[in-house]
């Protein structure tokens, strides 16, 4: 059986809020390269210089909360994937478009099946 895992936008937000409007604290991370795995302890922030390609590892998300992702090239999206083979709104990644320097896309999720 198959773990379903769904990210979805958070509710107050949407895709076209401006980051200058969102508050910009804690921990963020910069990937200029495709990863295999990227360690997502306590990160809040991340922020794509794409093209590329990155699998977040749901091990270290936690019991729930939210993600800003952003992606600040100019040559292509951000394909993001979950390494427990989950969905992301239902399919098995997600694109952040490119070019997206003033605005965000913000996942949330309850962590209720992570394992």
């Amino acid at each position: 059986m198959s773990t379903e895992f769904n990210l979805v936008q958070k509710p107050t937000l949407t895709a076209q809020t401006p980051i200058s409007e969102m508050d910009c604290v804690g921990k963020t991370i910069r990937v200029v390269r495709s990863t295999a795995l990227l360690d997502m302890t306590d990160v809040q922030w991340v922020n794509f210089i794409g093209p590329l390609e990155a699998t977040l590892d749901t091990s270290t998300m936690g019991a729930g909360g939210y993600i800003n992702f952003v992606n600040t090239g100019l040559a292509g999206p951000a394909t993001i994937r979950l390494s427990n083979g989950s969905t992301i709104s239902g399919e098995s990644s997600y694109d952040i478009p490119s070019g997206q320097a003033n605005t965000t896309v913000v996942f949330l999720w309850d962590g209720t099946n992570l394992s």
